[in-house]
């Protein structure tokens, strides 16, 4: 039933974007390398159906959501599949901390700067920029005004977040310099505990403007 919504999905996707260029597919929740490549190949079938009628298709780049921490640990196996990455921090943070964060009796341990979080997250930084794949990342941490400190120092580019936020993380990026950011979450990797990397981002930040 899952695979029939999946095409069908995909079958619109298609069809809504004809020779449209820039237009890129997302698979979230993927945890091996059989289950991209079945998903490339669904997507590759219903491409064929489309163009057997004579449609004409453009390019499409496939990219995978990098969200559980499995992902993550093998993540070189995933590069020669797919186009571009993208990390779901929301629920990475969650699976790595064990942690719901919609239970009001443990979500104070729910933190995204947790050292384990971050680690993960440089592997897969690194992983990428040595295959020459762009990583994107979304979730609350990207709005963070601690936390967006800590991910452009790590090398991710691109954040994703609600409209609002922009002037809030432009302003807190804007107040340290890119090597400060980049020594920051070096140190950050070494920490033991989400708030000792938030004390660190905090002393930086003060240190720049004093």
């Amino acid at each position: 039933k899952e695979k029939t919504i999946l095409r069908d999905q995909l079958i619109s996707l298609l069809q809504a974007t004809g020779n449209r260029p820039n237009v890129r597919v997302l698979f979230p929740m993927i945890t091996n390398v059989n289950e991209i490549r079945e998903a490339k190949k669904m997507l590759h079938d219903c491409r064929k159906e489309i163009e057997s009628n004579g449609i004409s298709l453009a390019k499409i780049e496939v990219g995978m959501m990098f969200e559980v921490p499995s992902a993550f640990l093998i993540c070189e196996k995933f590069m020669p599949e797919i186009d571009f990455c993208s990390i779901g921090s929301n629920d990475l943070t969650q699976y790595v901390l064990a942690v719901d964060r919609n239970n009001p009796y443990i979500s104070k341990l729910y933190d995204p700067l947790h050292p384990a979080v971050l680690k993960l997250i440089n592997q897969l930084v690194k992983t990428a920029e040595k295959h020459k794949k762009t990583v994107e990342l979304c979730g609350e941490m990207a709005s963070d005004p601690d936390g967006c400190v800590i991910l452009v120092g790590l090398g991710i580019k691109s954040l994703s977040m609600n409209p609002p936020l922009i002037p809030v993380i432009k302003k807190r990026l804007s107040e340290i310099s890119l090597s400060s950011a980049q020594s920051l979450a070096k140190k950050a990797l070494k920490a033991s505990s989400p708030n000792e990397v938030r004390n660190m981002i905090r002393e930086c930040l003060h240190n720049f403007h004093s």
